[in-house]
């Protein structure tokens, strides 16, 4: 196998991965696919971030027909530090060696994987992935909507929110060949009017003892 991830996709699915050691088989950034594309997943539990890639003509001939690993977070950062200002970093798997930007690296887990279902240990990310949304506004996490800022900034593509009650919100790209998921907080709606009548209250009453 032989093929080519965008550079900007592979810097947005490393602030996604699972940093946890718990989670260790999550830190980590996922490639699996079939003999005609593959998807670039990574997640944290909270956030996940899916692009999917199609293979250049002349690198269609050596992908396996199912195939899943992950490549390790810290070799990941090593193929983007190394790739500098290319748009696109070199993945291969040839006779159970796997290089990413030339580097070696021994994915999560172990070896590679004919089929993503033969126990592969990244967990099943498309079981997740709601077909629909139904609206109903969210809260999130400042912190986890930091991170998404991040990730608009290096993909220079404002995403839209699609609410989704109690499930994962997904993020819509003008580049349809990406989308992310967040799960909302699990936090009672805070009230807002004691604080507006507080606050206006007060300003109100500044504003007429000037005004004598």
């Amino acid at each position: 196998m032989k093929t080519i991830i965008k550079t900007d996709y592979l810097k947005v699915a490393v602030l996604f991965a699972s940093t946890e050691t718990t989670r260790y088989y999550m830190n980590g950034v996922h490639v699996t696919g079939t003999a005609t594309d593959y998807q670039l997943v990574s997640t944290c539990g909270v956030n996940m971030f899916v692009a999917r890639q199609c293979y250049n003509d002349d690198m269609a001939e050596s992908a396996p027909s199912d195939f899943a690993f992950t490549i390790p977070t810290d070799t990941c950062k090593l193929a983007i530090k190394a790739a500098g200002r290319a748009e696109t970093i070199s993945l291969e798997v040839a006779g159970g060696v796997f290089t990413i930007a030339g580097i070696q690296f021994t994915p999560i887990g172990g070896s590679f994987k004919e089929s993503p279902a033969d126990g592969c240990l990244f967990p099943n990310w498309q079981a997740v992935v709601p077909q629909s949304v139904d609206g109903v506004l969210q809260q999130f996490d400042t912190k986890q909507l930091a991170l998404w800022e991040r990730a608009r900034k290096i993909l220079k593509d404002i995403p839209s929110i699609h609410h989704n009650s109690n499930g994962p919100a997904i993020l819509a790209f003008s580049d349809e060949n990406i989308f992310g998921l967040l799960m909302p907080m699990r936090r009672p709606v805070l009230g807002y009017e004691s604080a507006l009548a507080n606050v206006m209250r007060r300003d109100n009453t500044d504003a007429s003892e000037v005004a004598a």
